[in-house]
Parts: C-alpha cells; sequence; structure tokens
C-alpha cells in the first residue's frame, strides 16, 4: 500500500510486483495501472439526475471493468513461463476522480525509477463497448508502441482504433507527463457515466475480456526482452472540450462535433489545469498552441484573467470546471493573464495575437 494525502483527503495505490527473469536495473519494468475510485455516494463529479441524488455510485465501468481487467492480466502474467526478461508493476489507483491525485503521487514516488519503465498500459472504463470496439489513446508516444498494440488487437479478434490525441483524462496522463510511452483503453464515455445507473448488469464481458487479453498482449510483447525502452514522442494534445463532446456523443449516439470543439474550445486548446486554492495549476501546455504563444509554461498557477479570479479546490471536480472557468474568462476580447512563477508575479496578453485560436 502507498499512502498519500492531500488536504482532507487520505489514499492508498495498491502496488505489486512480478519481478522480470533479469535485473530490474539492467531490463527495467513495465506498468499496467487502473483506478479503483469512484464517487460514493455521488458528493461530487456525480451526473446523477432527478431523484438518484444520493444514491451509492457503484461504478461497474467507471473503474471496476479495469481494475478487474488488471486482477486478471496480473494473474496471467504470474502464470507465465519462461517469466518476461523486464519487471511488471501492477498499480490501483486511488483518487483518480479527484484528478490523477493517486497516480501523481505514485509518479513522484515510483517502486522503481521511471526512466527504466518501458511503457505504461491503462485501462479506465472498458466495460461499455460499442459494436465490439476499443479506443486506444497516447499509443503513438512510444515508438513502435502503436504496431506492438495494433497486433495484440488482431490476435485477439478486438476492434481497436488508434486516437491521435493525448487526453489528460486518466491516469496514463501521470505518466507521459514524466516522458514514459503509454497506451489508453477504454470505451468510452456513455449515459450511464457518473450516475448510479453505472451497473455490474450493463457491462460487455465478451469484448471486456478480449480488451483484458489485448492488453496482456501488449504489455506482455513490450515485457518480454529487456532491449531499449521505446524512445518518447510527444502526442497532439486533443481539443480542449474533447471529454465534454465525448460524453455528447454517448448521450446522444451521434459522431461528429469535431467544428463545435473549434468554435467552443479553440481559444484554450492545449493547456491542461487543475484547480488548487488560489488559482489554476498549469500541468501542460500544447507547445503549438495560443497559450504557448503567449508564454504560458508548465508549472505556472494562473491567478487572474480579465481582472476576474481563477480556481477554487472546493469546485474542482477533477479539474473540469477549472478548465471551464479558464475559457470563460480568455474567450471574446482579448484578456490579461495574471500568473505566478517560481516568486515572480508576471501579466501575459492573451491572445498573443488578434487571429490566435
Amino acid at each position: 500500500l502507498q499512502h498519500f494525502e492531500r488536504g482532507r483527503l487520505h489514499g492508498h495505490n495498491i502496488v505489486a510486483v512480478l519481478p522480470g527473469s533479469a535485473p530490474e536495473q539492467q531490463a527495467g519494468h513495465v506498468v499496467i495501472g487502473a483506478h479503483y475510485d469512484h464517487l460514493g455516494h455521488g458528493q461530487t463529479g456525480s451526473l446523477a439526475l432527478f431523484g438518484e441524488k444520493g444514491e451509492i455510485h457503484n461504478g461497474a465501468d467507471d473503474n471496476a471493468s479495469g481494475s478487474a481487467a488488471l486482477l486478471e492480466i496480473a494473474e496471467a502474467f504470474a502464470t507465465l513461463e519462461p517469466r518476461p526478461e523486464r519487471s511488471v508493476v501492477f498499480v490501483w489507483f486511488d483518487a483518480e476522480e479527484q484528478g490523477l491525485i493517486g497516480s501523481q503521487y505514485y509518479v513522484e514516488h515510483p517502486r522503481f525509477p521511471l526512466r527504466r519503465c518501458a511503457a505504461m498500459f491503462n485501462l479506465d472504463m472498458v466495460g461499455r463497448a460499442r459494436d465490439g470496439r476499443v479506443a486506444v489513446l497516447g499509443a503513438t508516444s512510444g515508438e513502435g508502441l502503436e504496431r506492438i498494440v495494433l497486433g495484440a488487437a488482431r490476435r485477439n479478434r478486438l476492434d481497436a482504433t488508434l486516437v491521435p490525441y493525448m487526453v489528460p483524462n486518466s491516469d496514463h496522463f501521470s505518466f507521459y507527463r514524466k516522458k514514459v510511452p503509454v497506451a489508453f483503453f477504454t470505451t468510452g464515455l456513455h449515459a450511464d457515466y457518473h450516475r448510479p445507473s453505472d451497473d455490474a448488469d450493463r457491462i460487455d464481458m465478451q469484448t471486456l475480456v478480449r480488451i483484458a487479453r489485448c492488453a496482456f498482449d501488449a504489455a506482455r510483447t513490450v515485457a518480454a526482452t529487456a532491449g531499449p525502452r521505446p524512445a518518447w514522442h510527444e502526442v497532439r494534445s486533443a481539443p480542449f472540450g474533447f471529454m465534454a463532446l465525448e460524453l455528447l456523443e454517448g448521450l446522444t449516439g451521434r459522431e461528429g462535433f469535431g467544428k463545435l470543439a473549434r468554435a467552443l474550445y479553440g481559444p484554450v486548446a492545449g493547456a491542461v489545469v487543475l484547480p488548487s486554492e488560489h488559482g489554476l495549476e498549469v500541468l501542460y501546455v500544447e507547445p503549438d498552441s495560443a497559450l504557448a504563444e503567449a508564454g504560458v509554461r508548465a508549472g505556472d498557477r494562473l491567478e487572474a484573467a480579465r481582472g476576474g479570479l481563477l480556481g477554487s479546490r472546493r469546485h474542482a471536480l477533477g479539474g473540469r470546471l477549472g478548465r471551464l472557468r479558464l475559457w470563460a474568462a480568455l474567450t471574446g476580447p482579448p484578456a490579461t493573464l495574471e500568473l505566478r512563477r517560481g516568486d515572480r508575479s508576471l501579466s501575459i496578453p492573451f491572445p498573443p495575437r488578434h487571429d490566435a485560436r
């Protein structure tokens, strides 16, 4: 158990290690993860409809599906003969719903140095496949990793789609920020997301089994031999409103909200922020985005825009509300961003030019 605290939050990551046949110091390791927390009675983060308030949110898909798959994958690895050369680290993360807190803590206190981590495979919401399909995000972050994932999908008769974006919506992102190649398996959002109706009888068990086998197959390929780890590549950030629009697709069954994404979220595409007590902590800025061009960097704290204060941990909702506040503050006429960088206070005009996205 890996205990961590954040304010009044007390969490525990669960970490298990299967030693490789070669010493970890020489061969490195692979991480396979899933988060096991959910929303309790929906005190925060719930999308419960009228009449559902206060009910238990079981989270069968989010993320009992990923946690159960990880248990099966760990059992499969434990029976392998011969054992992979690389060690395999299995992590069940806590406090993902509060803003990836458990995985952020792990990457700051890893079981083995992350510079020796060949890849991280994440399973989050893998139980509600549409037409037997699974999306795999971030696989282009590792040289050759997408080929490994697609090969594993074919061998397990799984329809896998590689998404050419990086999305900061689950624990893989904590590893990606540390320049670890990642592959995030998910079947996407749906009408029961963060509601009490996310129950076990709605899980597509047959596809869930194939996804677990695919992730195991891909991770086994990376872990099998102790060659150089896949080279890390930066992946373009998804449009800013990717998660909200994916939810809309889940509710309506319709696709093609890209135009709406550009219209609503273009001004701050590429920014990933987490609300704190005194502003919005900038976790990541896409290199070619308008915010990057204006001079905003990862590690900055955005304190105000157009005279209005930004951020509040009490209403963080995993950072989503903070991002919406940032969007609302920056759209429209030019704004001035007030930010803190270390012990300095800075004012930055935004957007950097009239035709900025």
